[in-house]
């Protein structure tokens, strides 16, 4: 099982949640209560490999820089 990397805004902890309004759902989020992203990532997922592996997507600089530039 892969470590869930540092938040991409705050680097704080983050941690896998398993959705108790919706059955069997998981969710990345982080830990730190003022982050924007402590309110976890704007996908579910049916399990925790899935909700790790987007959590731990990183765009790439040169992704970001070509979209700054258009």
């Amino acid at each position: 099982m892969d470590k869930l990397k540092p938040c991409p805004f705050c680097g704080s902890e983050a941690r896998i949640l398993e959705d108790c309004d919706r059955d069997e759902m998981f969710d990345a989020y982080c830990i730190n209560r003022k982050c924007i992203m402590s309110a976890g990532c704007s996908k579910s997922f049916f399990n925790p490999q899935d909700a790790r592996e987007a959590w731990n997507t990183r765009a790439s600089k040169s992704a970001i820089r070509a979209q700054v530039i258009e």
